[in-house]
């Protein structure tokens, strides 16, 4: 198999992975009854399995055909994304401080972690620079 068609392999079993999971998570966690029935700190554990699981099919999908470069973006796009929200997580668990709608704002910025849309944006980015790069 050529290395394009397996990296196009690669992608789309990628994003396939993350959608199903993406839709998992909406269908069976973020609905009010369950939400209701369980704490916060379980919700907690649950949304940050759900994104080390993303980040990892992420990983295994740009580890070893795709550029260094195009890896490094992901570990520091999502593990920096990850550690703000553990910390405000954490915080959040021990002291139940933080204001509503701040918590709303935290709820999107993970809901939009743990979609496809950073492994999309990424696939773009590594397609435009190898289209800078092949046509400069």
């Amino acid at each position: 198999m050529l290395l394009q068609d397996k990296k196009r392999w690669r992608f789309a079993a990628g994003l396939v992975a993350i959608a199903l999971l993406y839709t998992a998570f909406v269908l069976y966690f973020d609905n009010l009854h369950f939400v209701e029935a369980t704490s916060r700190g379980v919700r907690h554990v649950i949304r940050f399995a759900t994104m080390l699981l993303t980040y990892g099919i992420g990983l295994m999908v740009f580890n070893r055909v795709y550029p260094v470069w195009l890896v490094q973006l992901w570990h520091i796009g999502y593990l920096g994304i990850l550690g703000l929200l553990l910390l405000l997580g954490i915080y959040d668990f021990w002291t139940q401080g933080l204001s509503v709608p701040f918590r709303d704002l935290i709820i999107s910025v993970y809901e939009f972690m743990v979609s496809p849309v950073p492994f999309v944006v990424a696939g773009l980015v590594y397609r435009l620079a190898g289209a800078r790069v092949t046509s400069s």
